[in-house]
């Protein structure tokens, strides 16, 4: 009865120290900064909320959620070149049950480029910069105009 008793609270403090995602939140950034973008990322380095994030956010569905980490997980969207400009449009941000952050994301379509803070290698992400493929800013450009985040259209394409 006693070993039962310790073995609930051992559970729930591991629990705690890794606490599961439940919810991606993905967003719409610089709209008002164009070619010289105000924030690099949804929340800075200090923990600061971007000042030129959209209004609209959109919070994925669970299949939307498994299409954007499935695209992450694929070296195939991936490319060893995170070189030239980096104008993030568009951000993901992973929470936890209690809504604590665990991860973002800010892509830049235009530019072929993402950032992820921190990095993950579960998406195949070994730094905290990275190129992305044709194949990875199509996957995205597919799936910020599914759930109708702005300026997903037309884009440059890196080579």
């Amino acid at each position: 009865m006693r070993a039962a008793l310790l073995l609930i609270p051992l559970a729930a403090c591991a629990r705690a120290r890794m606490p599961e995602v439940t919810q991606v939140t993905a967003f719409s950034m610089n709209a008002n900064s164009p070619g010289n973008p105000r924030c690099l990322a949804v929340y800075g380095p200090s923990g600061a909320l971007c000042q030129d994030l959209d209004a609209r956010t959109v919070t994925l569905s669970p299949g939307e959620q498994a299409r954007l980490e499935a695209l992450l997980a694929d070296p195939a969207s991936w490319t060893d070149s995170a070189e030239g400009c980096f104008t993030p449009r568009h951000a993901f941000v992973w929470t936890n049950p209690t809504g604590q952050r665990r991860r973002q994301l800010a892509v830049s379509l235009g530019c072929g480029v993402a950032y992820m803070d921190p990095p993950d290698k579960s998406f195949a992400i070994q730094n905290e910069r990275l190129g992305l493929s044709r194949a990875g800013v199509e996957g995205l450009r597919e799936l910020c105009m599914a759930i109708e985040l702005p300026a997903c259209g037309e884009l440059e394409r890196p080579e």
